[in-house]
């Protein structure tokens, strides 16, 4: 249990630090003026930064619940994180399909459908589910910021868009990459039969 309770710790450490990037600066706007992921409470036309923020929070609340409740049911926590992967995973699909122009994004967009499939498969403990999705939120949070990292490095603009809070929500994202995937192998994979 200690092991399981520490990875835990580093997943709520990693979806706090996720959360609290939002108050950080990710880009420079078309007006000169810094543009933090927290001001998509205020303006609409900000909204769409703050899934991988949203998906912080509910990865420290996640983690909180899973460590002082481990052995009970949870079922409505463990919905909403396979939910939210599969949703997450649908918009990241989206996203790589308008935002990488021609074939590249079309494949990067089914690839993206096809990753988390495997929630989807029988005989699979709903807690190992819970807890992959968890995961699979984490490389979701990757694959946003990355890409995002990856079109300023390609621009070669000489004057950087971007700003120090996109690169702490990159570093993160893999935060809670490492650890969920620790919390992973944590976790019993298949349910238990009528046998025990």
């Amino acid at each position: 249990m200690g092991g399981r309770r520490a990875v835990l710790g580093q997943v709520g450490a990693g979806g706090l630090l996720l959360l609290l990037a939002a108050l950080a600066p990710a880009f420079r706007g078309c007006d000169g003026q810094d543009v933090r992921p927290v001001s998509g409470l205020l303006e609409a036309d900000w909204t769409w930064l703050l899934a991988p923020h949203a998906y912080g929070l509910l990865a420290a609340l996640a983690a909180a619940l899973l460590l002082v409740r481990w052995e009970a049911r949870l079922r409505a926590l463990e919905i909403a994180l396979v939910g939210w992967a599969l949703a997450g995973w649908m918009a990241l699909a989206g996203f790589f399909v308008l935002g990488a122009e021609g074939a590249p994004g079309v494949a990067l967009g089914v690839a993206s459908l096809l990753i988390p499939a495997h929630l989807a498969a029988r005989g699979q403990g709903m807690r190992w589910r819970a807890v992959r999705a968890l995961w699979l939120g984490a490389v979701e949070c990757v694959a946003w910021y990355g890409f995002w990292i990856a079109l300023e490095v390609a621009g070669g603009d000489s004057e950087a868009l971007l700003r120090w809070g996109t690169y702490l929500a990159a570093a993160a994202s893999l935060w809670l990459l490492v650890a969920g995937r620790r919390l992973e192998a944590l976790t019993p994979r298949w349910r238990r039969g009528p046998d025990g």
